[in-house]
């Protein structure tokens, strides 16, 4: 602005505005020198162009006309003369300011946009700075990224170096364990090879005493011949001494012959003499009252002859009524010396009696047996039955000790010498094995008498007779029965062969005359047979009912034997097998019971039987009840396994028994039982395999028990399940009701409301050193049976063996043992007692628990007087298991047989028409509640449940394996 312009005064000046503050700040606003009105009218609103300016100088023009037209304007110079020239020249310096300040806004202008440049300017660097940060920042990222990805390299490869490190240290604990294990390994070794070193020098031992046994029963033999030659030569010279009367009188009454049955004798100077048959008569009826009553029929007068003498059953003796003369007296019943019943049993025997079965424990007749299913097939042969029966296995043999029978079979010998003198006939011997290659049967001849030799002179023969075991158990009770024959080939008798795998073609219930392929185990029975004077058949003789006649008027032959070779008739040219065919059933006797099955077979066949048998359970609901009242089976609470879980004890037989019974929730429900269990052991579990284990078949952990340690698992396996191990069950479905257990016997009791299940395992007083820390379960009974008589509760005994290896008769070595037994359980609270061991025998066909200490066989009675049943559960082969159905609140309970399914069969009752296999018993001492109703118990063995019947019973099944429970 020029500088003169400055200096004009156009008035009072006013006070600037806050758009004269905004418009110096912009850096173009005119001086405060003008009005401003003029300030306003010029417009310093910050235009920049030259037209701007122009419009700005027409306002201020329009601004001073309206100034000078204002009163108020006009008046502000009208005292001042020269006002009007001032203002022209200032309007002229106006108008020169103006041009002048439109050049300073052009100035502006360029300054303007030489700012907007720099502000551009300035915009593009901060753009680029921006940028430039940004591509810092991204790097700096990267370089973030980059370390972390360096720093989780390094992490990880720390990380691979400890684990490198853990991996070199467990490597070396790896190792030290391999150097633990191969010197547990070393030390079993050394301890098989001083077990080795031991068993061969008891062998060596064995040998040595068994020579001089041998030496000693050679030296008894000679000293046996002696006394035999001397009371030969005593017997002739009394014969000489004697009348012709005087000798018939003395046979008379020398001891009589074992096919005469039972006979009364008294001692006299050393010797037997047998009663008159009017005192044997008398005897026989008073020791029948002696043995039924001890007590009040101890003893007896005897009248015979007119002779009375007092006889004392208990002490044996007779004494005469007059002179007072004492003898002794004993009864004699003609069995073979070796049979273990005593005379007591042997009188009072029926199908109820257990002795009639004697379980074979001899190791030699066991040999035998098998060597006689393994190597009695034909030479050329080549079926699948005698191929099959090269692998035949002994599962048990029992010796038959039947007192009728015998007695028939040594009349029925007695009556064949009687007809051989009456026709004069001379019996030519059958030889054996003619259709063998192994002379089998001929070398076991002897071996199989069981003391008893074999009659020439009636060609008697031991012989096989292959059946199932329904019909064996006849056999054992009644005898054979030609009878049941029909459509023969060799004419309607009892057959028998010299070849098991001949006698193998007939061992299932639904004999089909061929090969059975029913998987289980079969039965065999060993028999004396008198083949007498055998006919020797060359052709057929079908429906013939008796022997051929031997010639006229000379009767007929006793028996028919076929021979292999060419047979006319047969629809076969050639006879494989030798047979032999009796008519009379009386002309053989069952000497032994084998059960025997393919050892290649075992497993499946074992498992396929059991899943039948969990089958069967599972459908027990679907049966009713057909003795008393007929109301639907309960469903099962349990499943009691009476022993006998495997056959040996061995681990695959223990594993395969786990799969099958233990809760298993991937198996199906037809091939796995999901119902609580409470097992067992028996004696195939531990008591035959002391000292018989294999132990290198064996986990590590059973070595240092050696040849015990399959015995020794099986007890380790009960004390787990019933104490638990570390807190946790062992067998998943345990039932959870276990009252009261015992660690070292392993024994326990399962309550159910007032019926305590005590489970003493194979029997009470069984105990063996060779097994850790065992104890016998006599002890644990003795508890229990004074817990019972402290709570009221009723006791249900269950165990394996009950009359055979644990026996009430007086031979038995048990038998004192038996005694504590019969004390403790007489006047208990027992109502039953549930057993096992004779595998194919089920039911109530052992009868009642007997009391070992008169030594009679008499019963033995509970604290209502009552005789104790026992119950026999059956074993898996037999497809059969006992179930039980307590109901305490009707004051009842029950059990029977049932058969389980089969690949054509549903699950049934077995006989249920007879009380041996289904019976209802009446539970004393106890009120019949209509109102209670069943609760359903739980797992905690103190749940408050105090009863197990309802209206709805609940149901305990029981059998062998297993033993079903249902209440």
């Amino acid at each position: 602005m020029p500088a003169d312009l400055e200096k004009v005064e156009l008035g009072p000046s006013e006070p600037p505005t806050e758009r004269d503050s905004a418009a110096r700040a912009s850096g173009c606003a005119p001086s405060n020198d003008l009005p401003p009105w003029e300030l306003i009218q010029i417009g310093w609103e910050g235009s920049n162009d030259r037209a701007s300016c122009q419009s700005d100088r027409e306002s201020a023009s329009h601004s001073r006309s309206w100034y000078d037209s204002s009163p108020t304007g006009r008046n502000s110079h009208r005292g001042t003369s020269s006002g009007l020239e001032q203002l022209a020249d200032a309007r002229s310096k106006l108008a020169e300011a103006e041009r002048a300040l439109c050049d300073e806004w052009g100035f502006c202008k360029t300054l303007r946009e030489r700012h907007d440049l720099d502000v551009e300017k300035l915009e593009k660097l901060e753009a680029e700075l921006t940028s430039e940060r940004e591509r810092r920042i991204s790097a700096e990222a990267d370089r973030a990224s980059e370390w972390r990805k360096r720093y989780s390299a390094e992490e990880s490869h720390l990380l691979d170096k400890r684990k490198l490190e853990k991996l070199e240290a467990d490597m070396a604990t790896a190792e030290a364990g391999l150097a633990a294990e191969s010197e547990k390994r070393l030390w079993a070794e050394k301890c098989l090879e001083a077990n080795k070193k031991k068993i061969l020098a008891l062998q060596a031992d064995l040998a040595s005493e068994r020579a001089q046994r041998i030496s000693a029963e050679m030296s008894r033999d000679l000293e046996r011949k002696k006394l035999e030659n001397l009371e030969a030569d005593l017997d002739m010279e009394l014969a000489k001494r004697l009348s012709a009367e005087e000798q018939l009188s003395r046979l008379r009454e020398q001891r009589p012959s074992a096919c005469h049955g039972a006979f009364w004798q008294y001692e006299q100077d050393g010797h037997w003499y047998a009663f008159t048959p009017e005192g044997s008569e008398q005897m026989n009826r008073a020791y029948l009252a002696y043995i039924h009553d001890a007590q009040s029929c101890r003893s007896e007068t005897i009248v015979a002859g007119g002779v009375a003498r007092v006889v004392d059953f208990e002490q044996m003796t007779q004494q005469h009524a007059k002179t007072m003369k004492l003898r002794n007296i004993r009864l004699w019943t003609g069995v073979p010396a070796h049979w273990e019943s005593d005379p007591a049993v042997l009188l009072t025997q029926g199908g109820y009696v257990a002795s009639l079965y004697v379980e074979v424990t001899d190791s030699k007749i066991l040999e035998w047996v098998e060597y006689i299913l393994r190597h009695t097939g034909h030479a050329s042969d080549k079926s699948s039955d005698c191929s099959r029966m090269e692998n035949a296995k002994v599962v048990s043999v029992h010796r038959i000790e039947n007192f009728r029978l015998w007695h028939r079979y040594q009349a029925r010998l007695a009556a064949m010498r009687e007809d051989h003198a009456k026709y004069n006939v001379s019996v030519q011997g059958t030889s054996l094995d003619l259709d063998g290659r192994h002379g089998a049967m001929s070398q076991s001849q002897s071996a199989l008498d069981c003391g008893v030799p074999l009659a020439s002179d009636v060609d008697e023969k031991i012989l096989l007779h292959g059946t199932s075991w329904e019909n064996a158990d006849a056999i054992v009770m009644d005898g054979f029965d030609h009878r049941t024959c029909n459509r023969a080939m060799y004419g309607e008798g009892v057959y028998f062969a010299g070849a098991a795998c001949k006698s193998h073609q007939y061992t299932c219930s639904a004999h089909t005359g061929k090969a059975c392929k029913c998987k289980q185990e079969r039965t065999l029975i060993i028999a004396r047979v008198a083949l007498g004077d055998a006919f020797v058949a060359s052709q057929t003789r079908q429906g013939t009912r008796r022997p051929p006649n031997r010639t006229a008027a000379t009767g007929t032959h006793h028996s028919v034997v076929v021979n292999p070779g060419p047979i006319s008739g047969h629809h076969n040219p050639t006879q494989v097998h030798q047979e032999f065919v009796i008519f009379d059933r009386e002309q053989a006797y069952p000497s032994f019971v084998v059960q025997y099955e393919d050892s290649r077979m075992d497993v499946p066949c074992a498992t396929e039987d059991n899943w039948y048998m969990i089958q069967g359970m599972q459908a027990l609901e679907d049966l009713s009840w057909l003795e008393g009242e007929k109301v639907p089976v309960a469903k099962p609470l349990g499943v009691f396994i009476a022993g006998d879980l495997t056959a040996f004890g061995s681990r695959n037989q223990f594993n395969l028994y786990r799969k099958l019974w233990e809760t298993r929730e991937d198996e199906s429900s037809n091939k796995n039982n999901k119902l609580p269990i409470w097992p067992g052991l028996g004696n195939h579990d531990y008591a035959n395999n002391i000292e018989g284990c294999m132990t290198l078949l064996e986990e590590p952990t059973w070595v240092p028990y050696a040849m015990n340690g399959c015995a020794q698992r099986m007890l380790t396996y009960i004390r787990a399940a019933v104490a638990k191990c570390g807190g946790e069950t062992v067998v998943k479905n345990f039932g959870g009701y276990v009252d009261h257990y015992h660690k070292d016997s392993a024994a326990y009791t399962v309550r159910y409301g007032r019926i305590r299940f005590v489970h003493l395992h194979n029997y009470p007083t069984f105990r063996r050193s060779q097994l850790t820390g065992m104890s016998s379960t006599i002890g644990f009974l003795k508890d229990e049976v004074a817990e019972a008589n402290r709570t009221e509760d009723y006791l249900v005994l269950v165990m394996h063996d009950m009359g055979q290896h644990f026996s009430p008769a007086e031979h038995d070595s048990q038998v004192e043992r038996y005694d504590y037994f019969s004390e403790l359980v007489e006047f208990s609270r027992t109502l039953a007692v549930f057993a096992g061991h004779l595998h194919p025998t089920g039911g109530m066909k052992t009868g009642t628990v007997r009391d070992s200490r008169p030594r009679t066989h008499a019963s033995l009675f509970n604290v209502w007087r009552e005789e104790i049943p026992i119950i026999r559960n059956w074993a898996s082969s037999e497809q059969r298991f006992v179930v039980t159905q307590w109901n305490v609140a009707r004051c009842y309970w029950r059990f029977g047989s049932v058969s389980a399914p089969g690949k054509d069969s549903a699950t049934a009752w077995f006989s249920p028409e007879n009380e041996e296999q289904q019976r209802v018993f009446t539970i004393p001492s106890c009120t019949i509640d209509e109102n209670y109703s069943w609760t359903e118990p739980t797992k905690e063995p103190d749940a408050a449940v105090l009863s197990f019947a309802a209206p709805r019973n609940a149901v305990i099944a029981i059998a062998l394996l297993p033993l079903l429970l249902v209440l």
